[in-house]
């Protein structure tokens, strides 16, 4: 048995994540061979905001984005395997919210023009998390609803921080 520790670190709010799977060593491919999910989404400077703090809660988010990742490489998932899947992906909304709440202040206070447009989107990526569960919760858990879970959220966090995140930097320096 190998025990696995994800994010053990403290969020803005002072909380701390510190979730924990043990798994068997022959239930886990060889990441390398597996080609089936996308590549990690990786921080690099162009996603920075101007933020410090956000910029924190962005690495957060694609770290524990990158770990559902890392989950999905269990060829035979155990029930609490599944059960730490799904504590994952309630982890990522509530984090999500608090971040969008705070980024949100955050572009309202320094008059960003890209404030409508990122509350627009932070909306319906909160409906897409809220949708997800519904049908998770009708359909039963599937490691297939998880992958495409991860790829709309990995293309949706880069996508998102890319075009909307990072026209807050020159609000911030101003």
């Amino acid at each position: 048995m190998l025990p696995v520790t994800f994010c053990g670190q403290n969020n803005s709010l002072g909380c701390e994540l510190l979730l924990r799977v043990t798994v068997t060593g022959d239930s886990r491919q060889d990441s390398a061979a597996n080609n089936q999910l996308p590549d990690m989404v990786l921080w690099n400077e162009k996603f920075a905001t101007g933020s410090r703090v956000l910029d924190q809660h962005h690495r957060t988010l694609i770290d524990n984005i990158n770990h559902l990742e890392e989950m999905l490489t269990i060829t035979n998932p155990t029930r609490e395997d599944c059960e730490f899947m799904m504590n994952l992906v309630d982890f990522l909304e509530k984090y999500a919210d608090m971040h969008f709440n705070l980024e949100e202040e955050c572009m309202a206070r320094f008059r960003c023009p890209a404030h409508a447009k990122n509350k627009k989107a932070h909306d319906g990526f909160l409906k897409f998390f809220r949708d997800f569960k519904e049908h998770n919760k009708a359909e039963g858990f599937r490691a297939k609803i998880l992958v495409d879970l991860h790829e709309t959220i990995s293309r949706w966090i880069e996508e998102h921080i890319l075009q909307v995140d990072t026209r807050l930097k020159p609000c911030i320096k101003a």
